[in-house]
């Protein structure tokens, strides 16, 4: 997939619990985004107080597209688990 179709499918499956950049916006404490340097596609987090690590590099943007996608969907599972688990409190 690539990024248009990323934030399709984000939108369409509600994945914004995790703030995030596909968008090559400047960058934000504490997100997911992409970075494209050097002919790489790179994945990184921010950190809360600053700077940022990259995560992983792909030599094609689909592949950093569906890291992204993958990441947000498990981050979704979770809060939704947490709170059907917060239903029986």
């Amino acid at each position: 997939m690539n990024i248009k179709e990323l934030r399709q499918r984000i939108k369409q499956e509600g994945l914004t619990i995790c703030r995030h950049n596909i968008d090559f916006n400047p960058m934000q404490d504490d997100e997911l985004g992409l970075l494209f340097s050097e002919g790489k596609w790179q994945v990184y987090q921010s950190y809360e107080r600053g700077g940022y690590h990259i995560v992983e590099s792909f030599d094609n943007e689909e592949d950093a597209c569906n890291m992204i996608y993958n990441y947000l969907s498990i981050e979704k599972k979770g809060k939704d688990r947490m709170k059907e688990l917060k239903k029986f409190n």
